[in-house]
């Protein structure tokens, strides 16, 4: 949605259309729209990995993201849900980001503080990683996702301090995040007993470690 060319992107088109039908319904509704880029909760991805080999294969690990915490993001709603009629904050369009610029390979080394065991990364080309996520990432989706951390790569990205003043606070890190989810990339207890099966049949079905599965 942050580009004019949003609406070929394989990735953008559902946000789009949900933004332009709550535009077709203003002014009769008042609409406010957060626009938050990249989540912290995007690193649970590795978690299988680590969790298998103690490895995540990665094409750009010096790809840059804005992590944004989940709670700050929810807290961020609940400000623009929460201000006064014709409050400033409200009718708007607010970019989120997180309070750091930090590439894929510094959020593994946060992680692998917070965990207290090693983990490896391994920088593969774009087309191996494709291969190894073809049985649950589209080809056209994983072809946006990798021009997108191509771009990144080596750049920082820019921030904003939109949550930062809505929720009044700053920005929570993501080292915060990793402490809070640690567990996840410990051991196989912590993906929690409803998921156990899913974990073993993916493994059993693949034959291989499942890196980087949702």
């Amino acid at each position: 949605m942050l580009t004019p060319d949003a609406a070929a992107s394989p990735i953008a088109p559902s946000h789009l259309a949900v933004e332009e039908a709550l535009r077709a319904a203003s002014p009769a509704v008042e609409v406010t729209i957060l626009r938050p880029r990249a989540f912290a909760g995007n690193a649970q991805q590795w978690s299988w990995s680590v969790r298998a080999t103690g490895a995540v294969n990665l094409p750009y690990p010096g790809s840059h993201c804005d992590a944004i915490h989940e709670t700050d993001l929810a807290e961020a709603a609940l400000a623009v849900l929460t201000a006064p009629a014709g409050a400033a904050v409200r009718g708007r369009r607010h970019l989120l980001t997180g309070p750091e610029s930090i590439t894929f390979a510094e959020q593994i080394a946060i992680l692998e503080g917070v965990t207290g065991r090693p983990i490896t990364v391994h920088t593969v080309s774009p087309q191996d990683w494709k291969a190894e996520v073809a049985g649950y990432v589209p080809e056209h989706f994983a072809d946006a996702l990798l021009n997108y951390w191509r771009a990144s790569d080596g750049s920082p990205v820019p921030l904003t301090r939109t949550a930062e003043d809505l929720t009044g606070h700053p920005g929570r890190t993501f080292a915060t995040w990793a402490e809070e989810n640690a567990a996840a990339f410990r051991d196989w207890k912590s993906v929690g007993p409803a998921l156990r099966p899913v974990a073993c049949w993916r493994r059993e079905r693949s034959g291989d470690p499942p890196h980087l599965r949702p």
